[in-house]
């Protein structure tokens, strides 16, 4: 489903961020 594939890709891009703080 794409809607799945597009919030894991958020949440990914968020946890990178979060990462760099």
């Amino acid at each position: 489903m794409v809607l799945v594939i597009q919030i894991l890709s958020i949440v990914i891009t968020t946890q990178k961020f979060a990462s760099m703080g």
